[in-house]
């Protein structure tokens, strides 16, 4: 039987044994954003700290607000969504009242001139009105667009509307009547100007959509394109103390593959679209759903004084919709969803500074002229609040998910908190479904020790934990110093049996081969990717190869085991024949899931294997648990073939001869003859095939030569036992 089989096993080395504490750990601003934060910081290096508390200012009556505008009072205008109404805002009581109701679906722009008079730009039907502080609303500039989208006044009290559908900004002179007719300052093959401002020379920037272009407008119909951007929108633009200028940009699908060049030809594409919600639609329902409800990448530009452009940052993730330059060089930046704010020094090094309650996008950070307090309007609620300088005292921070896989036992949590870590409270609940429900236990503190906090929830197969102050006192005392790096936890399943998930036997020798690694040397990806650089290694991987042994009569079994626990495992082998009751161990303690052994000394029959797998080298023997795997049925036969002859006839120089093959347990396979030490010359049975273990077989020979002729048999069964028959023919 020709030896077809070979086998290559890469077993984990045994160095190490398996961990039954296993663990898990929270680090990095990937992991801990996963999970809820509430008066908690997030820096982008992993640092949670207490934030600086948001107070509450007012709840507005409308859901969006798409704009502010202050007066010189210091008064704030909010034109809002999806009534279209202007609200002000006294910020001493957080009441409001309604100054104008446009009749429309949103107040997308707001602008106060020099003499306190309000002026409001509507969508989807662009109008601009004007409110004086103690008289009647009136329609001051009607265009030919439909949108109004920004609206500034210059040093001379020149208003410059900004409008889309298509992309014009008007300049309206303070002598202006309603009715007359408004300048065109410039236009663009866009389809929309979405935003405007002034830079430290008083010059005026303008961005567009969809090919999110920031321009320089440097006189009537005159403008210089300064950056092209791979999203859709010009977002915001607000000047920095320095001179420089912060935009940033938006994009609601695909970035398009410009390479940010500032020299591409304007063409046209999709329009953007406006941001409604509630019962309310427009004439142009399709235009307008929201911009924000769309996923996209934002990145925040700065354009320097010497008119370079340079990338600032991104977000985790979402859009930004308002910037907010500080005093000490960093910015705000208000995101897309739960109410975020970030805080940006630089591309590294930046937080999620704070979030609101139950907020959507931050749609306005503005900083009060006195105080310098930093003002943060939501949407969807919209709701105002102020940016304390003092850190919020009652933080809390509920984790992700953490997956044991299976029912475990808790351990203790430890924090990795350089300050305030006595001040820091540790809660859990545990439970068997995914996402936390009623099925869940009640939230349970756990027990503080100087080795780490003990979790008092029940075993279970998920677990969550929170954090929170430990109490007033020590909450008072160390509030502004709560510094938290890493949360790390230990648990340990339940024992389990192993299993063995497969098992062959195969009627060859196999001889294991070990290819030791260097001891010393550690697999690069296996570092990256483990999840505990703790235990960063495993020990070496140890290449084991199966050597066929040349010579019949042998017998191998070769199984794979699994642990769910990861323990080591070690095995018995037991054998039998089929027939009969009692198993023989003929193999114990091995490390290998292999077997192989000389069968010659046993009765021919067939046999069974039992292997059984025991998880002992890493449990107590009162917990280590077995479990057993039966072969399949597999045939011990050492036992050539008889051979007879049952007739033979010579005459006229001719023979022939009718050789019969019987065989106790094996099919025979083969069979062929040489005449006079000549050739080999196969043969086959009568009926042409081999599928019985017994058969017949005739040869005919013809032109044998005077004297004595030699004829040699040879017949084998399926284990390669062969018997050979050797006759003489006289001529």
């Amino acid at each position: 039987m020709p030896l077809f089989l070979s086998l290559c096993l890469v077993f984990p080395a045994l160095s190490l044994p398996a961990v039954q504490t296993e663990e898990w750990a929270d680090e990095g601003f990937r992991q801990f954003i996963q999970g809820e934060l509430h008066n908690i910081s997030l820096h982008v290096d992993g640092l949670m700290q207490s934030a600086p508390a948001l107070a509450l200012i007012s709840e507005l009556p409308e859901p969006i607000v798409w704009t502010a505008a202050m007066d010189p009072d210091g008064r704030l205008a909010f034109g809002t969504g999806n009534q279209g109404r202007v609200l002000r805002l006294d910020s001493g009581t957080g009441t409001t009242e309604r100054v104008f109701h446009s009749g429309e679906v949103m107040v997308r722009a707001l602008a106060f001139d020099s003499e306190g008079r309000l002026y409001a730009g509507t969508s989807p039907r662009g109008q601009v009105h004007r409110i004086p502080a103690d008289g009647r609303p009136e329609l001051y500039f009607l265009p030919e667009e439909s949108y109004v989208w920004d609206m500034v006044f210059d040093a001379e009290d020149n208003l410059y509307v900004a409008v889309g559908s298509p992309a014009r900004i008007y300049r309206i002179p303070p002598d202006h009547d309603p009715g007359d007719e408004a300048e065109a300052w410039f236009s663009a093959g866009q389809r929309h100007f979405t935003t405007l401002a002034w830079d430290a020379q008083g010059r005026l920037l303008a961005g567009s959509a969809p090919d999110g272009i920031l321009y320089r407008i440097r006189g009537r119909g005159e403008a210089e394109a300064l950056y092209q951007s791979d999203a859709e929108e010009i977002k915001a633009i607000v000047p920095e103390a320095s001179g420089s200028v912060l935009f940033s940009t938006y994009a609601s699908g695909s970035p398009r593959n410009n390479n940010n060049r500032t020299d591409q030809p304007v063409g046209s594409a999709e329009p953007i679209v406006m941001h409604v919600r509630g019962d309310r639609r427009g004439e142009n329902e399709r235009e307008e759903q929201a911009e924000h409800e769309e996923r996209g990448r934002a990145t925040v530009l700065r354009l320097r004084q010497d008119g370079r452009i340079e990338r600032v940052w991104e977000p985790d993730r979402g859009g930004i919709f308002s910037l907010l330059p500080l005093k000490d060089g960093t910015f705000l930046a208000g995101g897309q969803e739960k109410g975020r704010i970030y805080r940006v020094r630089r591309s590294d090094d930046w937080s999620l500074l704070q979030q609101a309650e139950n907020g959507g996008e931050v749609s306005i950070l503005i900083a009060e002229p006195e105080s310098g307090a930093v003002v943060a309007v939501t949407s969807n609620p919209a709701r105002v609040y102020r940016l304390e300088e003092e850190r919020a005292s009652a933080f809390r921070y509920d984790s992700r998910v953490h997956d044991a896989r299976r029912s475990s036992t808790w351990g203790r949590v430890h924090l990795i908190a350089p300050a305030g870590v006595t001040a820091i409270a540790v809660e859990t609940r545990s439970g068997n479904t995914g996402q936390p429900d009623e099925t869940w236990s009640a939230w349970v503190e756990a027990e503080a020790t100087p080795s780490g906090h003990r979790v008092q929830s029940p075993p279970a197969r998920f677990l969550q934990y929170r954090l929170r102050p430990a109490g007033e006192e020590a909450r008072a005392e160390t509030s502004e110093a709560i510094e938290v790096r890493r949360v790390r936890g230990f648990f340990r399943a339940p024992n389990e049996a192993p299993v063995i998930t497969h098992l062959r036997v195969f009627p060859v020798g196999f001889q294991l081969i070990r290819q030791e690694p260097d001891q010393t040397s550690a697999d690069f990806d296996q570092l990256l990717r483990s999840s505990n650089p703790d235990r960063y290694f495993d020990g070496p991987r140890v290449r084991r190869q199966l050597r066929p042994v040349m010579e019949t009569g042998h017998v191998t079994a070769i199984w794979r085991a699994v642990d769910p626990n990861e323990n080591r495992l070690v095995y018995r082998v037991y054998i039998k024949p089929v027939e009969e009751p009692d198993w023989r161990l003929v193999a114990e303690r091995l490390d290998d899931a292999f077997y192989s052994f000389n069968a010659r000394g046993y009765d021919d029959g067939y046999y069974h294997f039992k292997i059984v797998a025991s998880d002992l080298p890493d449990n107590d023997p009162d917990d280590a648990l077995e479990s057993t795997r039966l072969s399949p049925v597999f045939l011990i036969d050492n036992a050539p073939p008889r051979l007879s002859v049952t007739d033979k006839r010579v005459e006229d120089g001719a023979a022939t001869l009718r050789i019969r093959a019987e065989d106790a347990h094996s099919i025979l396979t083969r069979a062929d003859y040489r005449l006079n030490g000549g050739e080999r010359i196969a043969l086959r049975p009568i009926d042409g095939l081999f599928d019985r273990r017994e058969a017949s077989f005739e040869i005919v020979l013809e032109d044998l030569r005077e004297g004595m002729n030699t004829l040699t048999v040879e017949i084998s069964d399926e284990r390669e036992n062969s018997s050979v028959l050797s006759l003489t023919i006289r001529i």
